[in-house]
């Protein structure tokens, strides 16, 4: 299990919470929820909770897939902050530290290959050293306390209780 801090944040902070009522479904973790509604452009996923629900995109879909089935993702947010599921395995989850290659980079920060669609963003006040494309170095992957996304630190201090393993295989 992956410590607090690098779950919800920095502690003496305000704890991690999303815009509405996405308490039970954990961004930045595996899950298996269960299919509720089918629509032309995805599924939407949710827990015991009738009001918690994430959409899993089409291109995500498993074959054969009905109401009610339970499908095993990983929740993170897209590049609206709208939480969004997928089959994906990403390289590290929440409390991670994970080898990571840098595949863009901006005055803001840099991008990173986790695994997913989406690249995971790592601010360039949360690195160790100026990054360039192709560069390879361990990060922690965590949870902003801020806003609850996902994003990547090679500065390695704040997060010492993050584990090294394996990322968790897709069933």
């Amino acid at each position: 299990m992956a410590c607090e801090r690098c779950l919800f944040g920095w502690p003496g902070r305000a704890g991690w919470a999303m815009r509405g009522a996405m308490a039970e479904i954990e961004i930045g973790a595996f899950q298996t929820l269960v299919v509720r509604t089918q629509t032309d452009f995805g599924l939407y996923l949710g827990d015991e909770d009738p009001d918690d629900q994430v959409l899993l995109p089409r291109k995500y879909e498993p074959v054969d897939v009905e109401l009610g089935d339970e499908i095993r993702v990983f929740v993170y947010t897209d590049s609206e902050d709208r939480p969004v599921a997928t089959t994906q395995v990403p390289k590290a989850t929440a409390g991670d530290f994970a080898l990571l290659r840098v595949v863009d980079r901006n005055e803001h920060g840099a991008f990173l290959d986790w695994g997913l669609d989406k690249d995971l963003f790592a601010p360039t006040n949360e690195q160790s050293r100026m990054l360039a494309v192709g560069d390879e170095l361990v990060f922690a992957v965590v949870r902003a306390s801020r806003d609850g996304r996902m994003k990547a630190a090679s500065l390695l201090g704040p997060y010492p209780h993050c584990q090294a393993r394996p990322p968790p295989a897709a069933q």
